[in-house]
């Protein structure tokens, strides 16, 4: 029984894991079977095997990025936890005092006005000496040049 262009035979696939690079190159063998089925000559079988060789590499590349990036998507889950389940205050804030993150142990801190504003709850919780100076450094932080900034 012969399988229709594009489609894997369960035969070929059984024994390989289904991967980026074995898929490629069961298709490649299936076409290869066709192509040599057909009586095409040897330069043709050798330019395309030429391709499929270049073609096999790509997937060899993307299926490493692909894993990478699956690697990553763990660790940046797992820097999510830690975050959020440290048992103190943990902020992201700009330098206007606009917040952008806050864990669980920080909007216990920061009360019950957190819900309606985090970042006016913040600026309750901090006297104007303290704004200020968070203020400047978070300013100084965002400017790589170490410039003062003049408003």
């Amino acid at each position: 029984m012969s399988s229709s262009p594009g489609r894997i035979d369960a035969d070929l696939a059984g024994g390989f894991g289904h991967d980026l690079v074995t898929l490629t190159e069961l298709q490649f063998r299936q076409v290869e079977g066709a192509l040599t089925a057909a009586g095409l000559d040897e330069a043709v079988l050798l330019g395309f095997n030429r391709l499929r060789l270049g073609v096999v590499e790509q997937a060899a590349a993307l299926g490493q990025l692909i894993e990478e990036g699956a690697r990553q998507q763990a660790d940046l889950e797992a820097m999510h936890r830690l975050l959020r389940d440290a048992p103190v205050p943990i902020l992201s804030i700009d330098a206007t005092l606009g917040l952008h993150y806050s864990n669980e142990a920080a909007r216990r801190f920061l009360g019950e006005s957190f819900e309606q504003n985090g970042g006016a709850a913040l600026r309750r919780s901090l006297t104007r000496p303290q704004i200020g100076r968070l203020s400047a450094a978070l300013a100084r932080a965002g400017d790589p040049a170490g410039r003062r900034r003049r408003i």
